[in-house]
């Protein structure tokens, strides 16, 4: 009986569990999607039993789906793999939305139920290096799109950072063309009106600035009004970086008639000097400008210094074009009759709008001495 002997051991189960992690992009742009690749291998010697895995995605990531079939719970961060034996191994695949900010540093960690020889490869960490992205749109507007010349005007420039991130050194080019005159604007000394920079500075995600340009409406020049927006980051849509906005003035003239005459007093049967000055006032160029000067029957034609421009028969007086400024004279001889109507009417008109229709008609009158 005592010829025999028997021992026998309780072995402990020992595991390696080992984590890598992975990511496809480490550079993406903010607002990007990526995919973080989580491996986990049992190099045994053991099964390894409730195995799981702990991924708390970092607030520089917003969660969006994974290929896990439900054994990761993205709200607490677990993923549950169950058992492994000596030598299997499990995969899994979060994609995930890079967001503007936050931390990046991403680690998860692994474990089993059986003792780990070795804790050094339980756990991996992955980061990236995200490019900041944004989306600056300007949009110009006006209040009057059809003034007339002289008037003013009102540029409303609206920019906003659609993002995702936040768009730093923001300025917007504004250089008003020739066809208007600055006045004022609302900036606060943010628009430098010689330059045409308006520097609006920091925008976060969905942050916006205005600003409100008054300026005159030149008669002449490019009425049609450009203004691009710019930051440091990159912008994933430059066509809407550039708005432009343009108006159609109505020409406005002020055309003036005055008449006056060499002699109020003379006697029946001289000859007198009717004067005719006509100027535009502006401010826009006055086009087809005629003046209607009939003799009344106080008097008979003699001649003029017209050079042609006037006809005695139908009493017009043909200018043409005057310049803002510019001015014309006539001087138009003639005899004063023994009687007849003596107070002489004259009106100026053009083909464009005149703001001030009381100074284009004048008229003077003599009182005759009988001989």
């Amino acid at each position: 009986e005592n010829n025999e002997d028997e021992e026998g051991i309780n072995p402990t189960s020992v595991i390696d569990l080992a984590l890598n992690k992975t990511v496809n992009n480490p550079t993406p742009n903010v607002g990007d999607e990526i995919v973080f690749t989580l491996y986990v291998i049992n190099n045994g010697p053991s099964t390894a039993t409730n195995v799981e895995v702990i991924e708390n995605l970092p607030s520089g990531y917003t969660y969006v789906s994974d290929d896990g079939a439900g054994a990761f719970n993205s709200s607490t961060g677990l993923w549950t793999i169950g058992e492994l034996i000596n030598g299997a191994s499990s995969e899994l695949n979060i994609t995930c939305l890079v967001n503007p900010s936050g931390e990046y540093l991403n680690t998860a960690s692994v474990s089993g139920d059986e003792e780990d020889s070795n804790l050094e490869n339980n756990e991996d960490e992955e980061g990236i290096n995200p490019t900041s992205v944004i989306d600056l749109a300007v949009n110009k507007t006006v209040n009057n799109p059809t003034p007339n010349v002289g008037d003013e005007v009102v540029f409303t420039l609206y920019v906003i950072n659609n993002g995702p991130s936040t768009a730093t050194n923001v300025e917007v080019i504004e250089n008003l063309p020739s066809g208007y005159t600055y006045v004022s604007d609302d900036g606060a000394g943010a628009f430098n009106s010689s330059t045409g920079l308006w520097t609006i500075g920091e925008l976060i995600n969905g942050a916006s600035s205005e600003l409100n340009i008054i300026c005159l409406v030149n008669p002449s020049g490019e009425y049609l009004n450009t203004a691009s927006v710019s930051g440091d980051e990159e912008d994933s849509n430059l066509e809407n970086n550039e708005d432009e906005e343009g108006i159609n003035p109505t020409s406005v003239i002020d055309l003036a008639l005055n008449k006056t005459v060499n002699n109020p007093t003379p006697n029946v049967g001289d000859e007198i000097v009717f004067t005719l000055y006509v100027i535009n006032n502006g401010p826009s160029t006055a086009t087809n400008v005629e003046v209607i000067e009939n003799l009344p029957s106080g008097y008979t034609y003699v001649s003029d210094d017209g050079a042609g421009a006037f006809n005695s028969s139908t009493g017009l007086w043909t200018i043409g074009e005057l310049i803002n400024g510019a001015s014309s004279e006539l001087n138009i001889t003639c005899l004063v009759n023994p009687s007849g109507e003596y107070l002489n009417t004259a009106s100026v008109s053009g083909d464009e709008e005149d703001s001030n229709l009381e100074n284009n008609e004048d008229e003077e009158g003599i009182n005759p001495t009988s001989v």
